[in-house]
């Protein structure tokens, strides 16, 4: 738990303020998002991250009524990964400008949706977004601790893909 830093990155990225965003801090809890006013379930929900694909445990969480519903993904009891599907971003993907260009910005599924240069990551920030084809809309927004592009490959993103469900028997 490190108290201040990681509620008041909890609540820049509720409010979707990344003028000054610097990441998650490190050694965040979920005590430090319950502290930040977040309501968070009590059981976790079994996940996966990262390549090659690692199981990974998530919270639901919600961060306050204008930021929705939110995972936050833990290791260790720390959070590492918080990720808002269809976020509410005032000014759409152009308030991410505030962070100056990505560092990366390549293909991707949102679902069924091919997306192309629709993920764009910032891993020295600590922020990644997939962004919709005409480049307007933030479809999901993921907020992390600043690492190196290949660590945040390996640990933290997520399959973008669809799931293939096959029929029975």
């Amino acid at each position: 738990m490190t108290g201040p830093a990681c509620q008041a990155a909890f609540a820049a990225y509720a409010r979707r303020d990344f003028a000054a965003w610097t990441g998650l801090a490190a050694g965040c809890d979920l005590d430090d998002l319950r502290a930040a006013g977040a309501h968070v379930d009590p059981e976790p929900v079994a996940g996966r991250l990262g390549s090659p694909v690692r199981s990974a445990p998530f919270y639901a969480v919600v961060l306050g009524e204008a930021a929705g519903p939110a995972r936050a993904w833990v290791a260790d009891e720390t959070v590492e990964l918080l990720d808002t599907e269809l976020p509410a971003v005032p000014g759409g993907a152009a308030a991410l400008a505030a962070l100056g260009p990505p560092a990366v910005r390549r293909a991707a599924r949102w679902d069924v949706i091919e997306l192309d240069d629709g993920e764009w990551v910032w891993p020295e920030r600590g922020l990644a977004a997939l962004v919709g084809g005409d480049g307007t809309h933030v479809l999901r927004l993921l907020a992390f601790v600043p690492a190196p592009l290949p660590a945040y490959d390996e640990r933290l993103r997520p399959g973008f893909g669809a799931r293939e469900f096959r029929a029975g028997p």
